[in-house]
């Protein structure tokens, strides 16, 4: 059986009587999801799971019924490039005292630091769970020798329905503060420096890094936000986005108004400000968030910004492209590569 925990799963043997048992030998210290569960079969001696990680694409392991589990799948290219590549998980707690878990992922001759180069990523929305999972601008961010973290926050699923009304509606800034609590730990802790730092979101993760660009500009040095919500005082009026006054509130509701106005990312900029070196992706066909988000807060970081010289703040607009689901592969590599090498020269990693 397969049991979750804070954005993590443990595949258990079943003792007499249905029971779960001790974790299976050979995933019981995988950071990893059971993507669809087990199969098994009571006529034969072996059950599979579909297994997803960090630090690998998502594979097929056999359990045998001695109860350990073995890679089925062939070891993938990806893999030997990343076999190095390590996973610590963490925690650290919000300013309400609320603990807030955390995903490290570096390689494993890197010892984080205060100069590490460091990409710090978060949700916090919609009951979705930042759950361990493959993806290239980790493995390739980290294979280079730089720090990646995933925080946990509000909003998402991670600890079940409570902690997704926690980061909500009128809760909404629990989600901002669990975020620039989790930069504020790394920096703490000694495993990066704020020039060293980078924040990187998209969606409702792009009004997250938003926040934060508005809220505590110093945070960080630089940040990527990708096809982002931006102006909480309109959204309603565009595209699909009336659906989601549910998860953020309905600013034509006088109450729910002064929520999203109070950190709504475009009516918070601060003309004189310095603010870190920005790159928003948005996309001309995107159904979904209207990139006229992404136009008019770069409009309005450039003319208000104090160090434009130094902290460039950008905007890049795919032409025949949408929200991202479905985007080519060849747009999706150009994309990354893009956000990767925009960060990494503001940090100080050389991809």
């Amino acid at each position: 059986m397969v049991t979750s925990s804070g954005a993590v799963d443990t595949v258990h043997r079943l003792e007499a009587g249905g029971r779960p048992g001790e974790p299976v030998e050979g995933l019981e210290n995988l950071i990893s999801v059971a993507d669809d569960g087990l199969a098994a079969d009571s006529s034969v001696d072996e059950a599979f799971v579909v297994v997803d990680t960090y630090v690998a694409p998502t594979g097929l392991w056999k359990i045998s019924a001695s109860g350990a589990a073995t890679s089925a799948t062939p070891l993938s290219d990806a893999e030997r490039l990343t076999a190095g590549l390590v996973v610590e998980r963490t925690s650290y707690r919000s300013p309400d005292g609320t603990e807030i878990g955390l995903f490290l992922i570096h390689r494993a001759d890197v010892t984080p630091s205060a100069d590490t180069p460091t990409i710090l990523n978060g949700y916090g929305g919609f009951t979705i769970t930042m759950s361990p999972g493959w993806q290239p601008r980790i493995a390739a961010w980290c294979a280079a020798g730089g720090l990646y973290a995933v925080a946990g926050l509000r909003g998402g699923l991670e600890h079940g329905e409570e902690w997704h009304i926690a980061g909500s509606r009128d809760n909404k800034q629990n989600v901002f503060d669990d975020f620039h609590a989790a930069a504020d730990h790394l920096v703490d802790a000694g495993l990066t420096s704020r020039s060293r730092l980078a924040i990187l979101g998209g969606s409702n993760g792009g009004l997250l890094v938003g926040v934060a660009v508005t809220q505590r500009p110093d945070l960080c040095r630089a940040v990527l936000c990708a096809v982002p919500l931006l102006d909480m005082v309109r959204f309603p009026r565009f595209l699909i986005a009336k659906l989601w006054t549910s998860e953020y509130g309905d600013p034509d509701v006088a109450e729910e108004f002064s929520w999203l106005h109070a950190y709504s990312p475009y009516h918070h900029v601060v003309d004189g400000t310095c603010y870190p070196a920005t790159l928003v992706q948005t996309a001309e066909g995107d159904t979904r968030v209207d990139p006229l988000h992404a136009r008019k807060m770069v409009a309005r970081l450039q003319a208000a910004s104090a160090c434009l010289d130094e902290n460039p703040i950008l905007l890049s607009q795919e032409g025949r492209a949408g929200h991202g689901v479905g985007k080519p592969v060849s747009k999706r590599a150009d994309e990354i590569a893009d956000a990767l090498t925009f960060l990494g020269h503001h940090v100080g990693l050389q991809l």
